[in-house]
């Protein structure tokens, strides 16, 4: 996670981390999605791993990251 304050009490931010590509290709299956297509995603998603290795040295989650921005505010409880 990083967030950089601005002079104008604004902010970004990145958060990131790993999703298991076996959770992806769960959620995919639940889609109505051909079974021909499927295994087209399947190996889509197999082929964009990057972190997470196995014994065998194939990763097994991929790297993710969400970007935001915002502004001080406050509430009068």
């Amino acid at each position: 996670m990083r967030i950089r304050w601005r002079a104008d009490d604004t902010f970004e931010g990145l958060i990131g981390g790993g999703i298991p590509a076996a959770q992806m290709i769960a959620t995919a299956q639940t889609l109505t999605i051909g079974s021909d297509l499927m295994g087209v995603v399947r190996r889509l998603i197999l082929s964009i791993t990057d972190m997470d290795p196995d014994a065998d040295g194939n990763c097994r989650s991929f790297s993710a990251a969400v970007s935001f921005e915002g502004r001080a505010a406050f509430v009068n409880p």
